[in-house]
């Protein structure tokens, strides 16, 4: 089953993600295959924080940076619950030795930003077919963000990106971005 997670998954980074550009600076990782897909069956924040600690010290590690690790939860079912996980774990974070050296990105099926209807297609900017945490480096977000030209203007243009896309397309999306 762990493939199956790892495949779903990948397949929504190629297909999303990059197939619409919704993180410029996500091909180069790709391109490399300096993608670590890592799935944690866990539902105990605690336990999850030893993978998420794991992960962190697995990618200092390694001889250059610019690997990055995306830890699929596939427990984590409830949009709310997640965001109580994800704060648990930023702010562990926040404390700890990587504070400096790391930032989380999130994703998860149902994911929600404030103020637009539930079904509205910004939130697919967002939307992956399990709870996901991405490890970015500060060091590659750094690099990134300078060789951006506006890096204010990526949100917006995303959520323009999924508003035009014709219903047909958007559904090609959407499946993309649910559990199978």
């Amino acid at each position: 089953m762990t493939s199956t997670y790892i495949s779903e998954t990948s397949q929504w980074l190629e297909e999303v993600v990059l197939g619409l550009n919704l993180c410029p600076f996500a091909h180069r990782p790709f391109q490399r295959q300096a993608i670590h897909y890592c799935v944690s069956k866990e539902s105990d924040i605690r336990l999850i924080k030893s993978v998420l600690f794991e992960e962190m010290a697995r990618l200092c590690n390694k001889q250059r940076l610019p690997a990055t690790t995306l830890i699929i939860l596939p427990k984590i079912e409830g949009f709310f619950e997640f965001l109580d996980l994800l704060d648990g774990l930023n702010s562990a974070l926040e404390a700890s030795e990587y504070a400096d050296l790391f930032q989380l990105a999130s994703f998860h099926p149902d994911y929600q930003f404030a103020g637009p209807e539930p079904e509205d297609r910004s939130h697919y900017t967002n939307r992956s077919p399990y709870a996901t945490l991405h490890i970015i480096a500060e060091e590659d977000m750094d690099e990134a963000v300078s060789s951006h030209p506006d890096t204010s203007t990526i949100p917006a243009t995303n959520i323009e990106r999924l508003r035009s896309l014709s219903e047909e397309s958007f559904q090609k999306i959407r499946k993309h971005s649910l559990k199978t």
